[in-house]
């Protein structure tokens, strides 16, 4: 016979066979892939928000919130959605970011990250260390502590849910975390 046919004839019988072994394999790497790419987002997600906290942009800031997503601001409350976390960050935070005579570097380290299994929502928990302070020595600050994050997926972004932060340590930068509580 032909050795063209029969060669095509093989092929086909062997890729027309297992469709359904085919598409589950398709299927898990696609969930796999999607899995991979909402880790990357999601530490990329926390690494904006300590940009965004040192360079004080409020706004951008705020829209890395879901809609039902919720910060809490020390001693001022927990504040749900990007509209109420926006106005509270630019009627409390700082303005002016990083200057030639002040700084404050947001350092999230560590990142663990669990996507779920229908790859909709992941936790996140990342190691922060802080320092910071004006140049002129009048202040400056260690802080230290413990990101309990969530994300969601909506409308094909991943955002915050909830952003909880579990201080460690928060010290003066001459008197160090060291000396905390010692007078």
């Amino acid at each position: 016979g032909n050795p063209g046919r029969s060669r095509v004839a093989s092929v086909s019988r062997v890729t027309a066979a297992p469709d359904a072994e085919l598409d589950a394999l398709i299927a898990e790497t696609e969930r796999r892939l999607d899995a991979a790419i909402a880790i990357d987002a999601v530490e990329n997600l926390n690494s904006s928000y300590g940009y965004y906290l040192d360079e004080s942009a409020w706004d951008d800031m705020a829209d890395t919130f879901a809609s039902t997503g919720s910060k809490e601001i020390t001693g001022a409350g927990v504040y749900v959605g990007p509209g109420r976390i926006r106005k509270i960050l630019n009627m409390r935070g700082p303005r002016g970011g990083r200057t030639p005579n002040f700084f404050t570097i947001h350092q999230l380290t560590q990142p663990v990250i669990h996507v779920s299994a229908d790859g909709q929502s992941a936790k996140a928990r990342v190691r922060l260390f802080q320092c910071g302070g004006n140049a002129d020595g009048s202040s400056g600050s260690w802080i230290g502590g413990i990101y309990e994050n969530t994300a969601v997926k909506e409308g094909g972004e991943w955002k915050f849910g909830v952003q909880d932060l579990h201080h460690m340590f928060n010290a003066s930068y001459r008197n160090g975390w060291a000396r905390i509580g010692l007078t």
